[in-house]
């Protein structure tokens, strides 16, 4: 089966492990307290802030699903290739 290599670059510059632990962040969970969303329904904050993600929400159309689908099965077919 031929597939097509798709590659993601970025030119954003990634900080260091030693960088990101200087940075004092503050990485705690903070739930929306939106009372009036404009997109999400409350029940869907709701759910969000009690799991940490939504569900069912369209991502990606057709065409970028099938780009991701050749990506990720040519790196199956790799794995696959090499004895994993």
């Amino acid at each position: 089966m031929a597939t097509q290599s798709v590659t993601y670059t970025t030119d954003k510059i990634m900080p260091t492990w030693e960088q990101l632990a200087e940075m004092g962040r503050d990485l705690q969970f903070l739930p929306s307290v939106t009372e009036q969303p404009k997109v999400l329904t409350q029940e869907q904050v709701t759910e969000f802030n009690r799991v940490g993600y939504i569900k069912g929400i369209p991502i990606f159309d057709q065409s970028e699903i099938g780009q991701h689908r050749q990506y990720f099965d040519a790196l199956l077919e790799n794995v696959i290739a090499a004895g994993g």
